[in-house]
């Protein structure tokens, strides 16, 4: 075999070789590309979940104080509830049960069907 062939054929496989680690190359920067714009869809999807679980956290905590409160004054309530019930059995319509639970301290308003306590001034 001739250094020339040798040579020539050396090249050859050396041009082989640098096709295959650009297309390799290529490949990989194109996975790595892919796998960026994954962990940056993650990252969103991770900082909305945070988002999510503090408004979840505050929610969570407005309706343990609104409990803690119906606890708290359970037997006021539960008065409310027995004196409703006794003008229903008396015959009071509504409009006359709503004027009789307003001259009660602690009952703030009545609004359709939903009767406002407001315990921190009414007692």
């Amino acid at each position: 075999m001739s250094k020339t062939k040798s040579f020539v054929d050396l090249c050859v496989v050396n041009n082989k070789v640098k096709i295959l680690l650009v297309s390799y190359l290529k490949d990989l920067i194109s996975t790595i590309s892919e796998d960026n714009k994954e962990i940056e869809r993650i990252k969103r999807l991770i900082e909305k979940q945070e988002e999510r679980i503090q408004k979840l956290e505050e929610e969570c905590s407005k309706k343990q104080k609104a409990c803690d409160m119906i606890y708290e004054h359970y037997r006021e309530i539960n008065n409310v509830i027995a004196l409703i019930k006794e003008l229903k059995k008396k015959g009071y319509k509504i409009e006359e049960i709503n004027k009789e639970l307003t001259k009660i301290n602690y009952v703030k308003c009545i609004k359709g069907k939903y009767i406002i306590f407001d315990f921190k001034n009414g007692q």
